[in-house]
């Protein structure tokens, strides 16, 4: 190409956060001028696109955007798409690809260039969340509510105080799973739920020990008689709204 005074069509990577490294690139002309190049390598994207409020039901969007160096008056690009594929074992580990398509845009650079983007939507896989986050904090809800089947209100306290300290250990222990972020997750709303529910449980349970203490028995007994039907369906609702709003 150089040759015949053309320029090579050289690109730039838009959303390239560091230094991309060439595995190997091959360059093919034909006979009649068509030239072909094939490059491997590997590079660490930016995705400024995310979105993790519905987090981990989130879907997320991934782009590749290139971005031609000289102007649409030398070089146009133009979809391949026979060519355009995700291999089988991308984001295997974590996600999983839901579908992928390829735009053509026009961006101003120094001047009106051609930008190809390929981007693809994926889905975490959920099978973590659901043993190790979701399923726990249920059953850690359904301790709490044991307790009231107890008519020791000494007893109760002790036990949902008990409770409180395991769903504290828990959410340290979780910690690190969890994105570290501006604004609430839908994890983040059932957890400060869990855990603003199971502190009022524990001052609920000491208040009536209290009452116990200072024989009012019978007062205690129909003020429980009440909560042990709003403390499900508080759950209930407070999920709900949880589910409304993300």
């Amino acid at each position: 190409m150089k040759a015949e005074g053309e320029r090579w069509p050289e690109f730039t990577l838009f959303n390239q956060q560091e230094r991309r490294w060439t595995q190997n690139e091959l360059m093919h002309v034909t006979p009649d001028g068509t030239a072909t190049y094939f490059e491997r390598f590997w590079v660490t994207l930016q995705a400024p696109d995310f979105n993790f409020r519905e987090y981990p039901f989130d879907e997320q969007q991934f782009f590749v955007r290139i971005d031609a160096i000289y102007p649409e008056t030398v070089y146009v690009y133009t979809p391949w798409e026979e060519k355009t594929a995700i291999g089988s074992q991308l984001g295997e580990e974590e996600w999983y690809i839901t579908a992928y398509h390829t735009t053509i845009d026009r961006v101003n650079l120094t001047s009106v260039n051609s930008r190809y983007s390929f981007g693809y939507l994926a889905r975490r896989h959920l099978e973590f969340y659901i043993l190790r986050i979701l399923i726990p904090i249920g059953i850690i809800i359904v301790l709490t509510y044991i307790p009231f089947l107890l008519k020791d209100f000494g007893k109760r306290a002790d036990i949902a105080s008990a409770n409180l300290l395991l769903f504290i250990a828990f959410n340290f222990t979780i910690a690190n799973d969890l994105p570290r972020l501006g604004y609430l997750t839908f994890l983040d709303a059932i957890l400060v739920t869990t855990f603003v529910i199971s502190g009022l449980t524990v001052i609920y349970n000491l208040y009536l020990k209290w009452l116990a203490t200072k024989e009012q028995m019978e007062i205690a007994e129909r003020i429980d008689r009440i909560m042990i039907w709003l403390y499900p369906l508080a759950y209930l609702l407070a999920i709900g709204l949880i589910l409304i709003h993300f």
